[in-house]
């Protein structure tokens, strides 16, 4: 008996390195001889990184047939509208091509039609986003920049602008000094900024002037985890609200991608989660938040916090928040004396527009209730009421078309 070979074809399917790990019980430590595996890996994507840089902020205003060069290896970029070009506006590969023709926009957008969405992603559906200010609950926003340097701060800041303003502190992740401290500086917020590492990749926040700094704190063990390269730190700023007194703490974190397989990486995350558990656990109103790189409404390797009585927010979201499919990001909250809610995902790479442009990540969004409240009140934010988002209540996504 004669057996045919399936034609089928495998669309939409998700990528190795992105597939969700398998149920299985999570190593404390990476093998010896998969730990050198994964080594390599870091090593050799550092060594074929193109970081890209931008060109002038003021070249927007040049004519529609003006081409102007990225360093995108063999790449143009026309300034108005999209280009024609095959390219990848975002992490580079040399030679210019996208590994495997899956990291989603292969257009580089415009920063006029960048901002256009931008712009539309707050002013429309369930719960529209205004510039944030002295009263009114605190907002939160988290981004992975995906290499924002000086050049992408000036290209994209009109885009950018819109973001910042509409959040009190950004958990912030790929990011290097000179680009936080353009966008920090242009909207007039605070920048802080982790150690990068060799590829120019740091942690950090911006800070809406209604917060007060009280202290920072940059825990490096989180970068230095059995000898893998290239590793972030977690950074940490103690915050007060000037409007209420409150007093928290922001972390921000960017783990250990999943590049040398998710389940054999997993160990290092694991142990990454440790750490930052081991330093919450006699603090209070922490919050922390970033690039996880892990499947977060799955929890693989974040035990550690959840054992310390940390909670994800909104732990049944399975909203994808990365071009390449899955829960990256989120926050987790632990002995918070306050709910945080109205989760938004603005999945910005979905729209065919602009895809990568800006970034491969999702702009997530969450606001406080109940702060400051008096026992007994009946006002809604003390109150959550449902028709204000309460704790762990509804998600606007960005459409994939405009």
């Amino acid at each position: 008996m004669s057996t045919r070979k399936s034609t089928r074809k495998n669309r939409g399917r998700k990528p190795a390195a992105k597939k969700a790990p398998a149920k299985r019980p999570i190593r404390t430590e990476v093998p010896p001889g998969q730990l050198k595996r994964i080594i390599e890996k870091s090593r050799e994507y550092t060594r074929n990184l193109v970081i890209p840089v931008y060109p002038d902020s003021d070249a927007d205003t040049a004519s529609t047939s003006q081409r102007i060069p990225l360093t995108f290896p063999k790449i143009d970029l026309e300034v108005e509208g999209l280009v024609t070009d095959d390219v990848v506006a975002g992490k580079g590969r040399k030679g210019g091509k996208p590994k495997g023709g899956r990291s989603g926009a292969k257009k580089s957008a415009s920063p006029q039609l960048v901002h256009q969405v931008v712009l539309s992603s707050f002013t429309s559906g369930k719960h529209p986003m205004q510039p944030v200010g002295k009263e009114g609950p605190l907002v939160f926003g988290e981004l992975n920049f995906e290499f924002l340097n000086a050049s992408k701060a000036a290209y994209y800041r009109d885009a950018y602008r819109e973001i910042i303003t509409r959040h009190h502190l950004i958990y912030c992740a790929e990011i290097d000094f000179q680009g936080l401290q353009a966008v920090g500086k242009a909207n007039s917020y605070g920048y802080f900024v982790s150690t990068a590492n060799s590829r120019s990749q740091a942690v950090g926040f911006l800070v809406h002037p209604r917060l007060r700094v009280v202290s920072k704190e940059e825990w490096t063990e989180v970068g230095n985890v059995q000898g893998v390269p290239d590793l972030r730190p977690a950074f940490a700023l103690e915050l007060e609200d000037s409007t209420t007194g409150f007093k928290f703490w922001a972390v921000v974190v960017h783990q250990k991608s999943m590049r040398g397989g998710p389940v054999q990486t997993a160990p290092i995350r694991y142990q990454q989660n440790q750490l930052i558990a081991k330093r919450i656990k006699d603090r209070k109103n922490v919050i922390i938040g970033g690039d996880w790189n892990e499947f977060l409404d799955q929890i693989p390797s974040s035990h550690p916090l959840l054992q310390v009585g940390a909670k994800l927010v909104f732990p049944g979201d399975n909203t994808s928040t990365q071009a390449m499919g899955g829960r990256l990001d989120g926050w987790f909250v632990y002995q918070l004396a306050c709910k945080i809610g109205r989760y938004q995902v603005r999945a910005y790479f979905r729209n065919k527009q602009i895809g990568r442009s800006l970034t491969d990540h999702g702009l997530l969004s969450c606001r406080t209730f109940q702060l400051n409240c008096t026992p007994g009140s009946t006002d809604p934010d003390c109150t959550g009421s449902p028709d204000l988002g309460a704790d762990n209540q509804g998600t606007d996504i960005v459409p994939a078309s405009s």
